[in-house]
C-alpha cells in the first residue's frame, strides 16, 4: 500500500507564501506548536517545514520540548533546518504569568506575588512543566483563598498553596484519580477500585 499510495504530507497541508489581496500583504509566520506531539513521522514533517521556509519562503517557528523528542532523526535534521534556537525560561514565564494576572481585588494578586517562591516551588518539584496547569491552579486557589477566615490566613495559607499545587499538578499528569465518592487519591492501576 506505501508505494502505490505515498505519504505527501504536503497535499493536505498546503500553504501559501503570500496572503491578501494585491498590495495589502501582511507579513506572517507559520507556528508549529507542540512538535514533539505530533503523529507525523519527524523525516516528512521536517520535510514539510524545509519546504515552507527554504523554497516558499516562509517564516517558521517550531515549538517544541526538546527533552522529548527521541527520534535521532530529528537531531540530523535540526542542525540543517534550523537556523536559531531559543530556549524557553520558564522562570520569566512564571514571573511574568503573575505580574500579569488579571486581577480586580488586589489582595489575591498581591498574595500571589508574596507567595511567588512557593508556587514556584510547587511548579518545579512536580516536574510538570506545563504553564497552562500553573495558570490553572492559580485561578482555582482563588476560590480557597476567598473563603478562608482572614485571621489565620497569613499563618496558614502560604502552605496550603504548596500543597493545592502540588495535587493539581499530579492529577493534571494522571497520578491522582477520583474515587467512587468523588475523592481525589494516588493513582494506582493495580487498585481496580
Amino acid at each position: 500500500v506505501n508505494t502505490l499510495l505515498p505519504f505527501n504530507p504536503l497535499e493536505f497541508i498546503y500553504v501559501k507564501n503570500k496572503a491578501g489581496i494585491k498590495d495589502e500583504v501582511p507579513s506572517f509566520a507559520l507556528v508549529f506548536d507542540d512538535f514533539e506531539r505530533c503523529g507525523i513521522p519527524i523525516i516528512d514533517l521536517m520535510g514539510v517545514i524545509n519546504e515552507y521556509s527554504e523554497n516558499r519562503r516562509i517564516k517558521t517557528v517550531i515549538i517544541a520540548d526538546q527533552g522529548k523528542i527521541s527520534d535521532k532523526k530529528y537531531y540530523d535534521f535540526k542542525e540543517k533546518l534550523i537556523t536559531r534556537t531559543v530556549v524557553f525560561n520558564l522562570t520569566g514565564a512564571i514571573d511574568s504569568i503573575l505580574e500579569s494576572y488579571p486581577e480586580t481585588d488586589m489582595k489575591y494578586k498581591q498574595f500571589l506575588l508574596e507567595h511567588k517562591p512557593q508556587l514556584k516551588k510547587a511548579f518545579e518539584d512536580s516536574g510538570y512543566n506545563n504553564l497552562r496547569t500553573l495558570k490553572s491552579c492559580i485561578f482555582d486557589f482563588k476560590r480557597i483563598y476567598d473563603v478562608w477566615p482572614p485571621e489565620v490566613k497569613s499563618k496558614t495559607l502560604s502552605d496550603i498553596l504548596y500543597k493545592f499545587c502540588a495535587m493539581e499538578y499530579e492529577a493534571k499528569a494522571g497520578q491522582f484519580s477520583k474515587d467512587k465518592y468523588g475523592v481525589y487519591r494516588l493513582y494506582n492501576p493495580d487498585d481496580p477500585d
